[in-house]
């Protein structure tokens, strides 16, 4: 078996951040792609438990979160990942996804071979696998701009579900699938429109205040939209240094105007990068 990790270090930049990951005794590595937007507040609960930490990463935090709760720490996780643990004491390796699948992670399975990966092009480097189109995921990727989980446009190549992780078994690949999470579904009566706003503006501060946290520098994409702007602006009381860009190419004449618009009015850094089209 063997793992293998680019990293694009944003918490814990040291080496003491890299990856793969061994625990302390060298039976759990984990790889992982993305952020554990709460891993403080976990870091925090596990030291309360007598775990000591190496780095100030939140990889480490998924590693001992394992070690204490086993798969169980799936639902504690808010954030965007991808993660592949190798359990080499209970041979077991698990793979799991985010709640709605902001992360990718695919995989290729036969009676030979169980391959990995965060892009469908990095399992195609693999030697032993052959390229066959799945037409069912190509019609859907037509249909929905997207393939729908688990297929992919390729034949035994599979993307697993968001809110889900899978477990092999290392002695023979045999495989389980459970899923962790699901949209809730009661309903909320009697809520006012101004209780509804709210706690909306609440959600959304609160959401984009934790994920502000990093090792490097933060800026914001602005296009001069609504969903941009309004996570631009809410970012800027949490992040006082944080700046913006926005590209301007041909017709967004509006869009970058409304973008300097913001950016005037919270008074923040921001860039205008001027993307030029040309015809050959």
């Amino acid at each position: 078996m063997a793992l293998g990790f680019r990293r694009l270090s944003i918490v814990d930049l040291s080496e003491k951040g890299h990856q793969p990951m061994l625990s302390d005794d060298e039976k759990i590595t984990i790889t992982f792609n993305g952020e554990i937007y709460n891993f403080k507040k976990i870091r925090k609960e596990l030291e309360a438990l007598g775990y000591y930490f190496k780095s100030n990463s939140d990889t480490e935090v998924i590693l001992k979160s394992y070690e204490e709760w086993g798969t169980e720490m799936f639902p504690r996780f808010d954030g965007m990942f991808a993660i592949a643990l190798v359990d080499l004491e209970k041979q077991k390796l698990i793979l799991g996804r985010d709640r709605v699948g902001l992360k990718p992670l695919f995989y290729f399975k036969n009676e030979n071979a169980l391959v990995w990966a965060s892009e469908i092009k990095s399992i195609l480097k693999n030697g032993c696998i052959k390229p066959e189109i799945n037409w069912n995921g190509v019609y859907t990727n037509f249909l929905f701009q997207t393939t729908l989980a688990p297929e992919t446009c390729f034949q035994n190549i599979f993307s697993l579900e968001p809110a889900s992780f899978l477990l092999f078994d290392l002695n023979d690949l045999t495989s389980s699938k459970y899923f962790y999470w699901n949209f809730p579904t009661e309903k909320l009566e009697n809520v006012t429109e101004e209780e509804a706003v709210e706690k909306v503006d609440k959600l959304l501060s609160e959401s984009v205040k934790e994920q502000l946290f990093a090792d490097v520098s933060v800026t914001s994409m602005m296009s001069g939209g609504i969903d941009s702007t309004l996570i631009t602006a809410k970012a800027k009381p949490f992040k006082n240094d944080i700046n913006a860009f926005t590209i301007s190419y041909q017709f967004s004449e509006s869009e970058v105007k409304n973008a300097s618009l913001m950016a005037e009015k919270i008074n923040i850094q921001h860039d205008v990068k001027k993307f030029l089209m040309k015809r050959f």
